[in-house]
């Protein structure tokens, strides 16, 4: 039986109780234990946070190479863009190095903690520099542009959900307007979910509750329109209440999963405005945010209890504003504007999460912060930076082997992590005016799976996940560009 949304409405499903829901996961098998500790994957207990930048975040001004003499000489690329070596935040151990002013938090998880590790130049090396081709192919863990839309996360719930303990209700769920392509999947089986934002504000508590009005007249579109599932083909995503056809295990799954929300467990907890100001009258460093801005530490904040009370291990959300071709800096002030304040953002959020996951769940997490690609080594006359390829990545967590990646020269100082650091000054003519990729995309994604989760010990070929995978894993290329950075 398929369903519409005249259909969906009619049928009643919405009044169905929660045992009656056949395509529960948990009918679908998602556990086979209530205790990890015997489960018998190695990191079942292990969760990933993943932050994406939408709009191609500039990685030159984020993670600065001040040796590399194009980028802080007077005369160099940057004139009005550059951020000097007096401006920057220190990084311990590497000092030619520095990181944007305006990353405070994410500088002190790195000197304090070394549980950071930043990637430069990472990136897709037959880059088109379009922002669409760019987030699929990295959202889809793929270099064949047509081959598929569904996302590399649900290609690794099949063999990972049987071995999770019963109450992990969602095993990846999307907190976004709209599905991640990351975490969408074209088949109906397979246990992810989408949220617009399940919890809002008691006004008298300032508690978070669950604010889905489970006992409105009208209550299935209520309860449809806070979810999306993938179209039975996999190539697109739409609200339950668009116009489309849905499988009816889809809609009971995702209603099901709302409806289990409601255990006293999971309807309510404490706010947190210092790390999460997700409210209008909430102050963070001393300016008011604005709508967008609160919207994004409330879907981190309900994100980060996702991943705490086990209710998921895969959460993600994503972080607009970052294509930065116009005023990304201030009149006559390159450590203000634009990119500061998202990078304000980003930093604080990373912190914030870093040390409420930390607390709950000690060294089970890792959080990772990527986008589609990099920005043009040279500004381009507006005051900001057009599209490029190379870019980096920010990978966090108490078991990640912190250091900065790609970006060091014999006479620099520091460890030499990853790949040596091309100079500005000699570009490749396969890139022009971008900053030339050193690590292909998928190889941080690899080393997540396979180091931190484990995964290579539940299938034989993590080719399962995406294509080159496995070959990635086993380094048997033998290319620089898939050569594991062991960040983990």
């Amino acid at each position: 039986m398929t369903l519409d949304r005249r259909n969906f409405l009619l049928s009643g499903l919405a009044g169905l109780p929660l045992a009656g829901l056949g395509g529960s996961l948990r009918a679908m098998g998602a556990g086979t234990s209530g205790d990890p500790t015997q489960v018998p994957v190695p990191f079942a207990n292990r969760r990933m946070l993943t932050i994406f930048l939408r709009g191609a975040n500039d990685a030159l001004n984020t993670v600065i190479p001040h040796a590399d003499p194009d980028y802080e000489g007077m005369n160099g690329l940057r004139p009005e863009l550059r951020i000097t070596q007096g401006q920057s935040l220190s990084l311990n151990g590497y000092p030619s190095v520095g990181l944007h002013p305006s990353m405070t938090g994410l500088r002190d998880l790195f000197n304090n903690q070394n549980s950071v590790a930043l990637l430069h130049r990472i990136g897709n090396f037959d880059g088109e520099r379009s922002h669409f081709t760019e987030m699929l192919l990295l959202e889809t863990g793929r270099t064949d542009y047509s081959a598929t839309s569904q996302g590399w996360i649900p290609q690794v719930l099949p063999d990972l959900v049987p071995h999770l303990p019963g109450n992990v209700l969602m095993p990846s769920v999307s907190v976004s307007n709209r599905m991640q392509r990351m975490y969408l999947s074209g088949d109906q089986d397979e246990p992810t979910t989408h949220l617009q934002g399940a919890y809002g504000v008691d006004p008298i508590t300032d508690d978070r509750v669950l604010n889905i009005p489970f006992a409105s007249t009208s209550q299935g579109m209520d309860i449809a329109d806070r979810v999306e599932l993938a179209a039975p083909t996999g190539t697109s995503a739409y609200s339950v209440s668009d116009a489309g056809i849905y499988q009816r295990t889809s809609i009971a799954r995702a209603i099901d999963t709302l409806r289990s929300l409601r255990a006293p467990a999971y309807a309510t907890f404490t706010r947190q405005p210092l790390r999460y100001p997700s409210q209008p009258g909430d102050q963070w460093g001393g300016n008011a945010l604005n709508g967008p801005q609160r919207t994004f530490f409330s879907r981190l904040e309900e994100s980060v209890f996702y991943l705490k009370t086990g209710l998921t291990r895969f959460a993600g959300i994503e972080l607009g504003g970052w294509d930065t071709h116009n005023n990304q800096i201030d009149v006559g002030n390159s450590t203000t504007g634009t990119h500061a304040d998202l990078l304000t953002i980003l930093s604080h959020a990373i912190k914030s999460a870093y040390d409420d996951l930390q607390f709950a769940l000690g060294n089970d997490f890792v959080i990772l912060v990527i986008s589609e690609f990099g920005r043009t080594v040279a500004e381009n006359g507006s005051r900001g930076t057009d599209h490029g390829v190379g870019g980096a990545a920010i990978v966090a967590g108490p078991t990640v082997n912190g250091g900065v990646y790609n970006c060091w020269r014999p006479g620099w100082g520091g460890p030499q992590l990853g790949q040596e650091w091309r100079l500005l000054s000699n570009p490749d003519p396969n890139y022009a005016d971008a900053i030339v990729p050193a690590t292909d995309f998928r190889v941080p994604f690899v080393e997540i799976m396979d180091k931190f989760f484990g995964y290579g010990s539940l299938i034989q070929n993590m080719d399962d996940i995406g294509p080159f995978w496995e070959q990635i894993r086993t380094t048997l290329s033998g290319q620089p560009r898939y050569a594991p950075l062991n960040f983990i």
